[in-house]
């Protein structure tokens, strides 16, 4: 993991907080609403998914490490297939992280730096694994959406998964008492649509007058 001396310059030129929150807990929709706001989003998501890339150098590592058997057809990376291992292993798991995230983190300096050249209030890094990293410790505010355990199991199941696969998920991240000891802002999300926007409004505006 490069260190925060790295970003100083960044940092310091630019308003960047981090955005979190466990599997299913509604932190994309969080983040699209924050988007409407004018706010700038770097995804972590989108960036892995960017680092393994078919020719990538991200691509043949995980391949080394687990196998042409978690590759498609098409020559990209099986996602669903590898998570479904990596979950069920914290060595695997930990293997692919130690791969990714370097690269992640080179991916994340470029597009922060093409962000400053926007036109935004803020922006924010949307990154699920933001505490498990320590990225947090990056910024100013930390921003977590929270959902319980029970909504996030039963959006799970919606999405296909099964009990077996939801709860290895969920074990396999950090827990929401210990997310929420580190955030400095907290937004509820229980399926109350309208409630989530009031919060995310209320948040932005407490963000904004960091911003000053």
């Amino acid at each position: 993991m490069q260190s925060r001396k790295l970003y100083g310059n960044l940092l310091e030129t630019m308003k960047i907080f981090g955005l979190t929150g466990g599997i299913c807990s509604g932190k994309s929709r969080t983040s699209k609403l924050f988007s409407a706001l004018r706010v700038g989003i770097i995804d972590a998501d989108q960036l892995a998914r960017d680092v393994v890339t078919p020719g990538s150098k991200g691509l043949e590592s995980v391949i080394s490490r687990f196998g042409a058997e978690y590759l498609l057809e098409d020559g990209t990376l099986n996602r669903p297939k590898l998570g479904d291992r990596v979950f069920k292993n914290q060595k695997d798991l930990s293997d692919l992280n130690e791969i990714l995230h370097p690269l992640i983190e080179e991916a994340y300096q470029h597009h922060a730096e093409i962000m400053e050249q926007g036109d935004y209030s803020y922006c924010l890094y949307d990154c699920p694994l933001l505490f498990e990293l320590g990225l947090h410790t990056r910024y100013k505010a930390s921003v977590l959406v929270a959902a319980s355990r029970e909504l996030q199991t039963e959006r799970l199941l919606k999405r296909g998964h099964t009990i077996d696969q939801a709860e290895a998920r969920l074990g396999a991240q950090m827990d929401l008492e210990s997310r929420t000891a580190l955030a400095t802002h907290i937004i509820l999300n229980d399926n109350d649509s309208q409630a989530l926007e009031i919060r995310v409004i209320n948040t932005h505006r407490q963000l904004l007058d960091l911003c000053s």
